[in-house]
């Protein structure tokens, strides 16, 4: 009997031995994702973006240099002009004008204004009988255009733009677990589907085995006719979830190597699957998650989003005061050189006034409704950290009940395990029915699947965490980008 236990045990496990595996790790997966996957590289181009549109109003700060000219204008016409007596006639026009200049721009950002230098020089060319060039030049010209008592868009900005780019870099961060997340599940989910066929393919084994033995013992008369029917159909099922088994292994694979945009050949998940135990206080995760959360500073980003609205509807309320000025040196000759002796001087002060008297209370309802949404959007973001705070304290008390879960289902997966060997054993010597030994391979089954389940909710709730607080407290370091 036990020389046929021992044939029996060689068949069962045959198809496990003489061939080697290769594996790749979890850790070689996300790896993998990080550096190549469709959505690791989506989420950086999100983040450059992000860094253009910051470095756009940064240099929009900075003084902007440029050249305008007009080389040349011809005018051969008859134009329409008024004489001296008030009459109209039309005359021959031959002349050429030409010009350029520089302009310097640089913003007042405290002010909202604009200062500016932009010395030009023009040239006009007259044809025909009374031909001559004359010369028109500003070497010195400078600017002010300031309004008064209004809306300044640079002063907002710059309290909003670097918030902004903060929340683009947190969330960067945050995409980039995303993606760690999304391997762990792809990961797993390839784990599980190659354990169900292994699983299959043992019980397969195992349930041919077991009806060529009923047929002996049905022979001989030791079982029932049903229990031999039970043997053969367990073996025909066997049939059917291998095949299905299969099929979902090579779907799942795919999945996984579309995700990395990857070939993975051969490889196969690695069943290694220890942890080391990680100590995460709730207080500080918490602390740890106000500070570093995207969403947090979005918070505040919005809400000064809603002052500057409220200030702008503010400002068109009131008297709107404009006022531009420039002074400059200007000259005029028939040489190039004479624009810049003997030059004059040239000022232009310009105040423009616009006064709202009466607008049936339009503006004041505009601040109104501006003051409204602010104090709406405040009491909803109170809400919304409320609720990511209880978000991050039930997912830290998840990721610390999910390490012990760990261990149980371990154990688990080993007393199913161990009592399925027994259990087989005893079927063999005759010892036990078929019903016995069926509810031993659905415990073995269950166990297994609930221990890899386990393993799969593990590792994304400990990415999940290092999400919410930027945070990885295996190494109690900061996460950053490199």
């Amino acid at each position: 009997m036990n020389k046929i236990i021992s044939i029996v045990s060689l068949v069962f496990y045959l198809p496990l031995l003489g061939y080697s595996q290769t594996y790749i790790s979890l850790e070689e997966v996300i790896e993998l994702a990080q550096k190549q996957s469709t959505q690791s590289r989506m989420y950086a181009s999100n983040f450059a973006a992000s860094k253009f549109n910051y470095d756009i109003f940064y240099k929009s700060m900075l003084p902007s240099i440029g050249i305008n000219a007009t080389l040349p204008n011809l005018n051969r016409s008859l134009d329409k002009i008024t004489k001296p007596d008030g009459t109209d006639g039309f005359v021959q026009r031959s002349q050429m004008f030409s010009n350029a200049g520089l302009t310097i721009n640089q913003p007042l950002i405290w002010t909202g204004g604009n200062v500016y230098f932009n010395p030009s020089l023009q040239r006009i060319d007259l044809f025909g009988n009374n031909a001559n060039t004359t010369y028109l030049g500003n070497p010195v010209s400078f600017g002010l255009s300031q309004p008064l008592f209004g809306f300044n868009p640079y002063k907002w900005s710059r309290k909003t733009e670097p918030l902004r780019l903060q929340v683009a870099e947190q969330r960067n961060l945050e995409n980039k677990e995303d993606v760690s997340i999304q391997a762990v599940r792809y990961y797993y989910n390839w784990l599980t589907a190659e354990m169900q066929y292994e699983l299959a393919l043992i019980f397969k084994n195992h349930n041919d085995t077991i009806f060529q033995i009923s047929k002996g013992r049905f022979e001989m008369g030791k079982i029932a006719e049903n229990d031999l029917l039970q043997a053969e159909l367990n073996a025909l099922n066997s049939d059917i979830s291998l095949q299905q088994t299969e099929f979902n292994l090579r779907l799942t694979k795919m999945r996984m190597e579309q995700f990395l945009n990857d070939d993975l050949g051969d490889a196969n998940p690695t069943p290694n699957t220890t942890i080391n135990k990680v100590d995460v206080s709730i207080e500080q995760a918490l602390l740890l998650a106000r500070e570093n959360m995207s969403d947090f500073d979005n918070y505040e980003l919005q809400l000064l989003d809603a002052e500057r609205e409220i200030a702008r509807s503010r400002a068109n309320t009131r008297p709107t005061v404009s006022l531009f000025g420039s002074y400059g040196l200007t000259q005029s000759g028939a040489h190039l050189s004479d624009v810049i002796n003997n030059t004059q001087d040239r000022q232009l002060l310009v105040v423009e006034l616009d006064v709202p008297l009466y607008q049936f209370g339009l503006n004041k309802t505009r601040t109104d409704l501006a003051q409204l949404n602010r104090e709406i959007l405040s009491d909803q973001l109170s809400l919304n950290q409320i609720a990511l705070e209880q978000l991050v304290f039930e997912r830290v008390s998840n990721f610390i009940l999910l390490q012990n879960q760990v261990d149980i289902a371990r154990r688990a997966d080993e007393v199913a395990n161990k009592g399925y060997e027994v259990t087989r054993q005893r079927f063999m010597i005759g010892k036990i029915d078929l019903l016995e030994l069926n509810s031993a391979v659905a415990r073995k089954t269950e166990a297994r699947m609930d221990y890899v389940a386990t393993l799969n909710n593990y590792w994304a709730a400990y990415f999940e965490i290092r999400k919410l607080t930027h945070y990885d407290f295996k190494t109690n370091q900061p996460l950053s980008i490199d």
